[in-house]
């Protein structure tokens, strides 16, 4: 050892470069979601669960709002939130970064109930 060098050490591990560019479509889905769904109706608070891509497995859009269940309402916009997040994944623009990924969309209240 050198003397006034401190020695680290470094883990490396491999990712599938197939993986990786599917996280990298999905981002891009996500910020459309965000931008044309949240920023756009006012929704504050309002966030999209991080994910891990599965090769073969449906890929979840877990959207976590500041909603209670038993709010007056929660549901019925828990439903709209879901049309407005279908809406901008039928968007051509949306489209071509989904690909042929299945996918599932769920939306939770404040306490990470599912509420749709």
């Amino acid at each position: 050892m050198i003397q006034g060098v401190t020695s680290y050490k470094i883990n490396i591990t491999q990712r599938n470069r197939e993986v990786v560019k599917a996280e990298s479509r999905w981002n891009q889905v996500f910020g459309h979601i965000f931008d044309d769904v949240f920023r756009k109706n006012g929704y504050e608070g309002f966030g999209i669960q991080q994910i891990n891509y599965k090769k073969n497995q449906p890929v979840t859009i877990d959207i976590k709002t500041k909603l209670s269940d038993d709010e007056v309402g929660a549901r019925e916009l828990g439903q709209k939130i879901e049309k407005e997040v279908e809406g901008v994944l039928k968007t051509e623009a949306v489209k071509k970064w989904i690909e042929n990924d299945s996918y599932a969309i769920g939306i939770y209240d404040i306490d990470d109930r599912k509420i749709n």
